[in-house]
């Protein structure tokens, strides 16, 4: 079986391991796929070469209390474009390895191909977080931007501004102003109510 063509196992392993939904809530999606791909690397050191040069297999990167680096996910991605999925709250904006991690996806907003963002900080007037990100939403151009999920928290109160001109897919449960910029290829625009954020 190794003797076939290294592109032949990267559509392999792209199919074993699928790039999770964008309006799914992250849970440990990327733990899962992981794992998984831990095992595959197992069987042999040229299944293992495949999958370390498959920069698909590495486009997919959570954000969240449990992230370690996501350096590494950037680098083997290489250039391909990434579905990004951020999931923060109040303990886990504070962290160390979560900012880090931020900094370094909005380092290459240009490669964005989906992205969810369930934020469920508390903006209350006593508020104290100086995330520079204030809302966690880019407010530079995502040129390669098609999909996004935004849920935020119901006391965000600031406009939420995103600019993507290849967005297609947008699912919101935002009360607050959205305004999008230059979307002319949108097609699918649903909008449901904040969910509970104690489940």
């Amino acid at each position: 079986m190794d003797a076939l063509p290294p592109e032949l196992f990267s559509q392999i392993f792209s199919l074993l391991l699928p790039i999770p939904r964008c309006d799914l809530k992250p849970e440990a999606f990327e733990r899962i796929r992981a794992a998984n791909r831990t095992s595959l690397r197992l069987v042999s050191k040229h299944w293992s070469q495949v999958i370390l040069d498959t920069a698909e297999l590495w486009t997919y990167i959570e954000i969240n209390s449990l992230t370690p680096s996501i350096d590494k996910y950037l680098s083997r991605s290489g250039n391909s474009l990434l579905h990004v999925r951020i999931t923060v709250d109040d303990e886990a904006i504070v962290l160390p390895s979560v900012r880090k991690a931020l900094e370094m996806a909005f380092s290459c907003t240009e490669r964005w191909k989906s992205y969810s963002l369930w934020d469920a900080r508390n903006f209350g007037e006593d508020s104290s977080d100086s995330m520079p990100f204030t809302n966690l939403v880019p407010p530079l151009p995502l040129p390669a931007l098609q999909i996004a999920s935004l849920v935020m928290s119901p006391e965000l109160n600031s406009e939420i501004v995103l600019n993507a001109p290849a967005l297609k897919q947008l699912d919101t449960w935002v009360k607050q102003n959205l305004r999008l910029v230059d979307s002319p290829f949108l097609t699918s625009w649903s909008m449901s109510s904040v969910p509970d954020w104690t489940g």
